[in-house]
């Protein structure tokens, strides 16, 4: 079999594992941020993919495939799903091919294997269902598509030294430079490659040449960026802002590398909340996060003392981990996650390639034979926390589609929504930032009349089970008392643990001993209906 050949069944082997876990996740993506992209997109048209919609962030590339997927496909969760499930597929071949050539220059043995031990890793991996399933994270997919692509185009300029793969390169990072700021962590992984990989790949003169064409002209466009976001969108950074993105704080940094260290390697966000909590509180003492960043610096002295004297696969494992750690720079003063699953994996999306490809390495280099063990063992908890994740997703989506389409009350003066899951399990569902509204976002953009300007959503819970519910008791002429009917859950507002808080409709008090809230109205609207939530359908409060 030719290699074209072989690269196309391997190509399809992993799209069919990958299909195989995320068929049944189709349409369950249309959800939060995404619902309120969609209907931006529907808004404004065409003429706002020049002005990025309106993006803080100036993510052109994003909005521009996002508002192509929504002209091309509307809102069929099938097709939406088969594209995501492509480019997810796509990013892990890059890997096996980036990877496949870099260790057969470095003459690892098995290299072949050990290249697709680590993509197949990256495919399965139960952290990337977020990415995979939220169509909102359609940006991480093509970013880390767009860099490895560019990755690949540097290699084959060694191995060439063609001019068109110096412009393949620069197309492709320059488009996922205005797609999402991971892309600002690529300039800094490639000098650290250029610098140190094996010198079976290149010598000395041609490492200083390909710095010169490749990585400084890279700093330099990433600079122009922060010019450009600075002068279009009055801040160097976008998104989450510049005081999060720029913040440098080495406890910080140091806690989440910590955080997403044991996430990826020792799967902790699959242990009980008790005990990753324990185990990330201890990553956020300032003294341990001190003692973490004097360790790295001198194991990086170290590594540069030593480096032409260091084995080959010593320097190829300590590299595969430092491309982890570098890529993750980017995210690395944002907010860590873990209270539910699934949320907040997407940041870890490009930064796994070399984590899983480091993970194969180590395990195979370091233990040989019984390494292979520990990557099957590894492909094993993948895949089952895979499942895991991805049964939340049809759980969530199932729950959606019968809230949304058994809802009737459109011609209501006024309408309360007194629970409405905000996830299920992790997946999301129905989180919103006031005054948004995610359910009734949902049933406009699903065709339904508009009711978002009288309907108030007064708190969201995490669910847990299908039939999870709550119980309405009537304790005044004004007020009525909402408790869950099952252990397990807690309110939510606005993607966060809810507290007590007022409009100037209504009151809300939450007793978290009896895991319940009391909802004050300050006036009653006449013929008003409020309805709670029971599993996947609606239940209407009775001569309230």
């Amino acid at each position: 079999m030719s290699k074209w050949m072989w690269s196309v069944v391997l190509f399809f082997l992993l799209w069919f594992i990958v299909f195989a876990f995320y068929f049944k996740t189709a349409g369950a993506g249309f959800v939060t941020d995404e619902i309120g992209w969609l209907q931006t997109y529907s808004d404004i048209g065409w003429q706002g993919i020049f002005d990025a919609f309106g993006d803080k962030s100036l993510h052109y590339g994003y909005h521009l495939i996002g508002f192509l997927l929504w002209k091309s496909f509307g809102l069929n969760g099938i097709a939406w799903m088969l594209v995501f499930v492509t480019i997810h597929t796509a990013v892990a071949f890059l890997s096996f091919d980036i990877f496949e050539n870099l260790l057969k220059t470095a003459e690892v043995t098995s290299a072949q294997y050990i290249a697709f031990a680590g993509s197949l890793l990256f495919a399965i991996s139960p952290y990337q269902t977020e990415p995979l399933v939220w169509y909102a994270c359609i940006h991480y997919l093509v970013c880390s598509f767009l860099l490895l692509l560019a990755f690949r185009f540097l290699l084959l300029y060694i191995d060439n030294r063609q001019v068109k793969y110096v412009v393949l390169f620069y197309v492709c990072f320059v488009f996922a430079l205005f797609t999402l700021e991971i892309s600002f962590a690529f300039p800094v992984l490639l000098l650290v490659f250029l610098l140190f990989w094996q010198p079976q790949t290149f010598e000395w003169k041609q490492r200083s040449h390909l710095i010169k064409t490749f990585v400084a002209p890279s700093f330099l466009l990433l600079g122009g960026y922060f010019l450009l976001s600075s002068i279009l969108r009055g801040s160097a950074v976008g998104h989450y802002g510049a005081a999060q993105h720029l913040n440098f704080s080495i406890p910080l940094l140091m806690a989440n590398l910590s955080k997403y260290t044991a996430k990826i390697f020792l799967l902790s966000q699959f242990t009980s909340f008790e005990y990753r909590n324990y185990l990330y509180l201890i990553f956020e003492k300032e003294k341990f996060c001190y003692l973490l960043f004097t360790g790295l610096l001198i194991a990086a002295g170290i590594f540069l003392f030593f480096n032409k004297k260091m084995k080959d696969t010593c320097r190829l494992i300590f590299l595969l981990f430092s491309f982890f750690a570098i890529a993750l720079l980017p995210i690395l003063n944002l907010y860590f996650s873990y209270i539910v699953n699934i949320e907040g994996d997407r940041f870890t999306y490009f930064a796994s390639v070399f984590a899983y490809q480091f993970v194969a390495v180590a395990s195979v280099v370091i233990f040989r034979k019984f390494g292979w063990l520990i990557v099957a063992a590894m492909l094993f908890f993948h895949a089952k926390f895979l499942y895991i994740n991805t049964e939340s997703w049809k759980n969530s989506n199932t729950i959606n589609q019968s809230l949304t389409s058994s809802f009737k009350w459109f011609d209501a003066p006024k309408i309360y929504l007194l629970n409405l899951p905000d996830n299920f399990k992790g997946a999301y569902m129905f989180r919103a930032s006031a005054p948004d509204n995610s359910f009734v976002k949902t049933l406009t953009l699903r065709g339904n009349p508009a009711v978002e300007s009288k309907t108030s959503q007064v708190m969201n819970y995490n669910m847990n089970l299908t039939s999870d519910s709550v119980t309405v008791e009537k304790i005044s002429e004004n007020e009525l008392k909402v408790t869950f009917a099952q252990g397990g859950n807690w309110w939510w507002n606005e993607g966060i643990g809810a507290r007590d808080y007022s409009t100037k409709e209504y009151d809300v008090k939450i007793d978290e001993s009896s895991s319940s809230y009391l909802l004050k109205l300050k006036r009653k609207e006449p013929n008003a209906v409020y309805l709670y939530q029971c599993g996947g359908h609606w239940r209407v409060v009775e001569n309230f």
